[in-house]
């Protein structure tokens, strides 16, 4: 993502129409901005367009289930840009919605139509009203749902327009601002109004991706694949395929043609994905089967004859960005109560260890968690010491972890903790992968063992542990810790 990009001094207006009706199908489980196109969520896109042609203070207007959308977009750091949301109520019409997101904005405004994919050079030095068109295959001048303008030209198109929609809100504007600047632009355009345009969409990535750009992304015999990405040597990509960023495809995994994998997705060995679209962060699970399909975490909608299933099955597919945080409070309060029951033992086993050991407790440093991000989108890393005996006996060893446990600072069973070292050790890229899971005395990685494991097996293993664990394989876990030899503090 851009970091140095060039400040125009202009405020943008991203809004997102609410959802045809046509496009139900599409919306019907996630917001239009969270709909996935190519490598990342429609507004992921555009903000990064946005951000490149120069804008930096940005004003995203959503009626349609906005939380969601807000949640992912956050301050727009990520993007080096100043992102403001209006979480605009259904009941307000188009004229009172971007009033109200322009409340105390001066200079020029670019509207933007946030229910279309584009991207195209903005002209620079724009000090007028200008109105943007692109040349479609008749060779016509097609308004883009795209326009700048100064105060007062919104003003005299907000006072005069009666428009519903944003796209007839453009075109309003040829007649009621009078000597418009005209701009024609080469540019990807694709209105998302419908399942079929939708499909048109990927058609037209497929066949032009220069038209659409991802960003340090290796294009090679019609596949693009994006940067960080682990895709064994045995896995079969057909063209055209499009690969985003830090996806991980296992060996026997068949891509392709017209694959489109999300960024950060999971995709299992003997998967199979054709002429299906894979939502960023979703994990597909191994020998499962996708064609014509668009699957977005546990949603999954045929593309053709517009039917969807919700699978909630984590050994099928799931989100790997979210875990499922079945228990935090509860094992907190268990922990309490055992730390409680357990606080004399664990004052005599201390003494015992000190004359075995030579020392009280085994303490480390551990990475604090929950890991948070400042306002420019960087990890502010905190330390703390973790306590715990060494006697090779899992269910002794842990007993002063219990008071971390109570704490919310560890789990019963998660990803291993994260010492200095292997932070240091650890793709800077690939830190958000363990960064997000909970970690734990145990786990999956804990017992099959670093040695056992290079760096890669042991990303996945995390990755994989994130998107299936429920409570019945945190049991297994934890019970199998017992068995000695089973666990290893890494």
């Amino acid at each position: 993502m851009p970091l140095d990009i060039v400040d125009r001094g202009l405020t943008c207006l991203l809004i997102h129409d609410r959802a045809e009706k046509t496009a139900a199908s599409l919306t019907k489980q996630l917001p239009l901005p969270l709909l996935c196109v190519g490598n990342r969520y429609l507004v992921e896109h555009q903000l990064e367009w946005l951000s490149d042609n120069g804008f930096k203070k940005i004003r995203l207007s959503l009626s349609d289930r906005p939380r969601e959308t807000e949640k992912l977009v956050g301050s727009g750091a990520r993007w080096g840009t100043e992102v403001q949301v209006s979480l605009d109520p259904e009941y307000l019409d188009l004229e009172s919605s971007i009033r109200k997101t322009l409340t105390g904005v001066e200079g020029g405004v670019l509207l933007v139509g946030g229910a279309a994919c584009m991207g195209f050079p903005i002209p620079e030095g724009l000090d007028y009203s200008t109105a943007f068109f692109v040349q479609n295959a008749a060779g016509d001048n097609q308004q883009l749902p795209c326009l700048y303008l100064d105060p007062q030209g919104i003003d005299a198109l907000l006072g005069q327009s009666e428009a519903v929609y944003f796209s007839d809100l453009c075109a309003d504007a040829l007649t009621f601002i009078p000597d418009i600047e005209r701009v024609s632009v080469e540019a990807f355009f694709q209105q998302i109004a419908s399942t079929e345009d939708y499909l048109a969409m990927n058609a037209m990535i497929q066949a032009r991706p220069e038209l659409f750009q991802f960003k340090g992304a290796e294009l090679e015999s019609g596949v693009r694949v994006g940067r960080r990405c682990h895709i064994s040597p045995k896995a079969d990509l057909k063209m055209p395929t499009l690969i985003g960023d830090g996806a991980f495809i296992k060996g026997g995994a068949e891509i392709g043609p017209g694959a489109f994998i999300g960024d950060q997705a999971f995709i299992e060995a003997g998967a199979s994905v054709v002429n299906s679209v894979i939502a960023p962060g979703t994990y597909i699970g191994p020998n499962t089967h996708f064609e014509n399909k668009y699957v977005c975490r546990t949603f999954v909608l045929d593309l053709h004859d517009k039917t969807s299933i919700v699978i909630d099955d984590p050994a099928i597919l799931t989100d790997i960005t979210k875990p499922t945080p079945w228990g935090l409070g509860a094992e907190r309060v268990i922990a309490f109560l055992l730390a409680i029951l357990a606080l004399v033992p664990t004052l005599l086993l201390a003494l015992v260890h000190k004359v075995l050991r030579g020392s009280f407790l085994v303490r480390e440093e551990i990475l604090h968690h929950p890991v948070k991000q400042n306002l420019r989108g960087e990890y502010d890393f905190q330390w703390r010491s973790w306590r715990r005996f060494g006697f090779g006996f899992f269910l002794l060893d842990i007993l002063p972890s219990l008071f971390d446990i109570a704490n919310g600072h560890l789990a019963f069973v998660g990803n291993p903790p994260l010492r200095r070292g292997d932070l240091q050790n650890l793709d800077e890229d690939w830190r958000d992968d363990l960064l997000a899971g909970k970690v734990g005395c145990t786990g999956l990685v804990q017992q099959l063992g670093s040695e056992h494991l290079g760096r890669d097996e042991t990303l996945a293993t995390a990755i994989f542990y994130n998107a299936t664990r429920d409570f019945k394989q945190d049991c297994r876990l934890f019970f199998k810790a017992w068995i000695p030899g089973k666990h290893r503090f890494l």
